[in-house]
């Protein structure tokens, strides 16, 4: 791209710069494209004091504007807050469901337990799709479902009939799950995404934390079903706010302008027929990089979901509250959320930018692993497992209910922090394809979270709430140095990376 003018830049490209392009000829390579940014480098002329050192300058202008950067990151966001706080808003509804329906408490635990199994098992459909095809279509086809699965839940009038709308339900829930992190990772730069992740991480975790609240008040003086109303209405509204906002993000379907476009558009094209596997993205699986990250991600979330439901078991029956105070008192994790979300982004992004710039300073390579730390995810694990080995025992031993509330808002805390650090780094390492990488994770995350919440119960009374939140934290800390082995072997990931044809 040497030569060219500032003013052609303008008017062939639309697109930021990302302020670290290893070509070292100056060219813009196509592995760039389907970020959120497009890299342009000129040469500038000698410089004023005669010498002949040329000087690297580089240019940009936005792919997206501010106003539907603004957009996409919103309708994502609420998407996403309407799947996590669908479930949640459910947890203090399980009680009055077991006793309208008069059924057991496994039983009504899959009530819940299945919308996260048919997002294990969906989300590297829809990613595949989403990455293929467009994310707007996706998001389109996958809310509709979402409007019809939430209005045969509210109508349900059998437990059957129940698990089955939100069984249809899920199918959606898969879609915003996937898609999420793909749109953002299209939209914003790598200098951005890290805070973007956070923001979107952390208030969709701040609306999972107010869900049971709110599903608490209005289970005691609305009824259970008041609470699929709701959604079903927020899902009109989320559905109209896609057909009229959302723009198309996926680079591919765009068909942004490339140095070679006709090798791009031959090579797009023939990636877009094989996407026709809708099952392609879970290839990703096979890279260690990604995996790793994804089980333990998947190992915490196991963990989590099973705390929740001993959560709600406990301060039930156990501790005796009624739904409105059981809701209530899953905002305390919101105190652990900010705190976790907020150090996470910053860390994120603070690790990366000072890493970068010493490699930039120093002529050297710069990679998606500088974003990790060991040390803060084993931070993070270490908040973890001992907020939840100390609530196991507090529930085992009767202990005040405040020490639940305390571990709550840690365990938060812990999982907020890991997911900033870990999230980003798989969607960086893989930019062309953010929505495969983040359907991985969903899927390998939602079969453990599915486990997890239809367990509960039944492990609990196996093993007793000490015991088993004691082994689970200590899995969890054993196979939290994994970060070390990722960042050893990055030329590994990025030989992978660069021999992708899927």
């Amino acid at each position: 791209m040497t030569g060219l003018h500032e003013k052609e830049e303008r008017e062939n490209f639309s697109a930021p710069l990302i302020a670290h392009n290893n070509h070292s000829d100056g060219t813009v390579g196509a592995d760039m494209l389907d970020t959120a940014t497009i890299q342009v480098t000129t040469d500038s002329p000698a410089s004023d004091d005669g010498s002949d050192t040329e000087t690297a300058k580089t240019n940009s202008q936005p792919l997206f504007s501010k106003a539907q950067r603004r957009i996409s990151f919103s309708i994502v966001l609420l998407s996403q807050i309407l799947n996590q706080g669908s479930f949640n808003a459910s947890l203090p509804a399980l009680p009055a469901i077991r006793e309208d329906f008069d059924t057991s408490i496994t039983l009504t635990n899959t009530t819940a337990a299945m919308q996260l199994l048919m997002i294990a098992l969906l989300s590297a459909v829809w990613g595949s799709y989403a990455d293929g095809y467009g994310r707007r279509i996706v998001f389109t086809i996958s809310n509709t479902v979402l409007v019809f699965g939430n209005l045969g839940s509210a109508l349900a009038i059998n437990i059957g009939m129940l698990i089955a709308f939100r069984l249809i339900s899920s199918i959606g829930y898969a879609a915003s799950s996937a898609l999420g992190t793909g749109i953002i990772a299209d939209v914003f730069d790598d200098n951005e995404r890290g805070s973007k992740f956070s923001w979107y991480a952390s208030l969709t975790l701040y609306a999972a934390a107010c869900a049971p609240a709110l599903g608490g008040v209005m289970t005691q003086h609305l009824g259970w079903r008041s609470i699929f109303w709701f959604i079903f209405a927020s899902y009109v509204v989320l559905w109209l706010s896609i057909f009229f906002f959302l723009p198309e993000t996926n680079p591919r379907v765009r068909k942004l302008p490339s140095i070679d476009s006709t090798k791009v558009t031959t090579e797009e094209e023939k990636s877009r027929k094989k996407v026709l596997n809708p099952f392609v993205s879970l290839k990703f699986l096979l890279l260690p990089n990604v995996v790793l990250p994804c089980l333990y991600l998947g190992l915490m979330g196991f963990t989590g979901y099973a705390a929740n439901i001993t959560f709600t078991w406990a301060y039930s029956e156990q501790y005796g509250f009624d739904s409105s105070m059981v809701g209530v008192f899953f905002l305390f994790g919101i105190i652990g959320i900010t705190a976790g979300g907020i150090l996470g982004g910053k860390l994120s992004d603070r690790i990366y930018s000072r890493r970068v710039q010493k490699a930039n300073a120093n002529n050297r390579e710069v990679y998606p692993e500088m974003r990790l730390s060991q040390t803060w995810v084993i931070i993070g694990a270490f908040a973890m497992a001992a907020s939840f080995v100390t609530f196991g025992w507090a529930i085992e031993k009767n202990l005040h209910y405040s020490v639940g509330l305390v571990c709550l808002a840690l365990v938060q805390f812990g999982v907020m922090l890991e997911t900033c650090l870990l999230s980003v780094y798989a969607v960086q390492s893989y930019p062309k394809h953010g929505s495969s990488v983040q359907a991985c994770f969903q899927v390998v995350k939602y079969v453990l979270f599915f486990f997890g919440t239809l367990w509960a119960t039944d492990l609990q009374n196996l093993l007793g709430a000490g015991v088993l939140y004691t082994v689970l934290s200590s899995i969890l800390l054993i196979t939290s140095p994994f970060v070390t082995y990722i960042q050893r072997n990055r030329e590994r990931w990025r030989k992978a990376a660069n021999s992708i044809s899927w």
